[in-house]
């Protein structure tokens, strides 16, 4: 038995195909445009939370006895979690605990102090961190071949980054 497709059924099929494929993509949600917005920034998740680092400034001060190095990156937390989660420096009991660590040309590592001020990343949206800063103090202590190591602790995991003076940012998850 033979059977035959007739140009409209042809065309009604194919608009049909077409719809399924369009309406497909819906179903996948926002995620897709969601990881095109973030596409200029280095990120790491944890669970529903993900954090992101992208441009720094790096800034030098000199002045006594010792030097302070002051680390500016752009910082966005995506929550997509049901509810706000904090952030904040290490001895505030936020959820999410912000550390840094930097390591100079010579190799000898340096705390950095988390100074911006605690916050909440609300449920579901995508937060910038407007005031980031970490503050490394030292003796002799210069930016120029340094590296920081940022580290967001929650849940815990650890998403952490480095960044190197040459502006090169890697991201893992431990």
């Amino acid at each position: 038995m033979k059977k035959e497709l007739t140009r409209r059924s042809f065309l009604k099929l194919a608009g049909v195909g077409a719809l399924a494929v369009v309406m497909s993509g819906s179903l996948t949600g926002c995620d897709v445009i969601d990881n095109l917005k973030d596409m200029d920034s280095v990120s790491a998740a944890i669970g529903d939370v993900k954090f992101m680092m992208s441009a720094s400034v790096w800034t030098n001060g000199v002045g006594g006895q010792e030097n302070d190095v002051t680390y500016q990156p752009t910082c966005e937390i995506r929550n997509n979690s049901k509810k706000a989660v904090t952030y904040g420096g290490s001895g505030s009991d936020c959820e999410v605990i912000i550390t840094g660590v930097l390591t100079d040309k010579n190799g000898k590592e340096y705390p950095m102090t988390y100074v911006g001020e605690n916050g909440s990343a609300p449920a579901g949206e995508k937060y910038e961190v407007k005031d980031f800063k970490l503050v490394a103090v030292g003796k002799g202590l210069y930016m120029e071949g340094s590296k920081v190591v940022t580290t967001f602790t929650y849940n815990g995991r650890k998403a952490v980054f480095t960044e190197y003076n040459n502006g090169n940012i890697t991201s893992k998850v431990e």
